[in-house]
Formats: C-alpha cells, sequence, structure tokens
C-alpha cells in the first residue's frame, strides 16, 4: 500500500513535470486524446483516423500475389 502511494504521489507527478512526458501530454490534449478512455475507439478524434484509414484501404490497388 505504501509503494503504491509512494508511486502515486511522488513519482507520476515527478515524471508528468519532465520535458518529455509535459510534450507528449500537451500533444494528446491538442489531438483530443482522452487518457481516461478504455478504448481509443472511445475517442472523437479516432472517427478521423478510422475514416483515413478505409479511404486509404479503397485508395491503393490490390497486391498481386
Amino acid at each position: 500500500m505504501i509503494t503504491v502511494a509512494l508511486v502515486w504521489g511522488i513519482a507520476l507527478p515527478w515524471l508528468s513535470d519532465r520535458p518529455a512526458m509535459k510534450r507528449r501530454i500537451e500533444h494528446h490534449d491538442h489531438h483530443g486524446v482522452d487518457p481516461s478512455a478504455m478504448f481509443y475507439t472511445e475517442l472523437d478524434a479516432m472517427e478521423k483516423i478510422l475514416e483515413k484509414n478505409d479511404q486509404r484501404r479503397w485508395d491503393e490497388p490490390l497486391s498481386k500475389e
């Protein structure tokens, strides 16, 4: 229990203040990524990504096997 409290109360806040982590958090905020979503498909931004993937799939010629 003490380990969880130390990680949650000291290690995670310290890590979130690191420059690389701050950039990642800002990137996710900018793109509307909700870290509390259980699945990426629950994110609003995911709809555009899936549509783009579907379009690419239709635009690419069939592979010759």
